[in-house]
């Protein structure tokens, strides 16, 4: 049985206004648009929407993906934990996978202050964090841009494109990647921060830059070495270094007030 019901929504985008209600009809419509059961609770559409898919597929399986769960209100989550107990009434196997930013860490202190203590068992007992890119994996970012073209048959490459005429001479994008390395490594050492801990988006942001003002910045007497170090110190890093700190740190030691308001739990 590898037949799988799957949901999947950003938290983000369901909101708070409506409690759990507009969560579960975000997830219940993100297979496909509204299904029926408009006479039931959002709640109760839900469930029937799930044994539906399930029955169809011939399995038992229901997995729910939620991103940006650091937006969850308590509503939220006690919502979500009476759905999955819900569902295992009605034979069915769910499994939630919640993905958010790192100020989740901080969210079981809060709840401890509320007595919220089933839903820290239910859904933060278990964390895995998802790392960013190792230096050494920064080469196979860089060699996509040597492999990937457009228009897909027969277009240039996106390092051709923007340098061609390096790119007639054997330059590739992929043997940048020492320069590229170093200058993060520079930037994650000055901030005392992970240096096989990069966030894809940088790496990406430093990319783009490079072939986008490579051709001006090189043909005006600059140099690779020199147009990569700028373009990391632009790519977003040094400002998130600098203003955000260190995000899991700061939500790990986080202390919660003494009085706490369940909305803000």
């Amino acid at each position: 049985d590898r037949a799988v019901v799957f949901y999947a929504i950003a938290a983000g985008s369901a909101g708070h206004s409506d409690g759990f209600a507009r969560l579960a009809r975000e997830l219940r419509e993100s297979r496909g648009g509204k299904s029926p059961f408009a006479q039931l609770s959002d709640a109760e559409a839900l469930v029937k929407r799930a044994q539906s898919d399930a029955d169809e597929l011939g399995t038992s399986r229901v997995w729910l993906f939620i991103d940006e769960a650091q937006e969850l209100s308590l509503g939220q989550l006690k919502g979500l934990k009476v759905l999955l107990e819900t569902l295992i009434n009605k034979s069915l196997s769910p499994f939630v996978l919640l993905f958010a930013q790192p100020e989740i860490l901080g969210r079981p202190a809060r709840l401890m202050q509320t007595g919220s203590l089933s839903i820290i068992d239910r859904f933060f007992l278990r964390t895995f964090r998802m790392r960013g890119l190792r230096l050494n994996e920064i080469p196979t970012v860089l060699a996509f841009y040597d492999q990937t073209r457009w228009p897909e048959e027969g277009g240039p490459t996106y390092s051709g494109h923007f340098l061609p005429d390096l790119w007639a001479q054997g330059w590739r994008m992929e043997n940048q990647a020492g320069p590229l390395q170093d200058s993060f490594r520079k930037v994650a050492r000055e901030f005392h921060r992970d240096e096989n801990d990069i966030a894809a988006k940088y790496v990406v942001f430093a990319a783009n830059s490079f072939l986008l003002n490579a051709q001006k910045t090189l043909a005006n007497g600059g140099t690779q070495r020199a147009l990569i170090e700028d373009a990391v110190r632009r790519s977003g890093i040094v400002e998130s270094y600098e203003f955000l700190g260190d995000v899991e740190n700061k939500a790990q030691n986080f202390v919660p007030p003494k009085y706490l308001r369940p909305d803000d739990a």
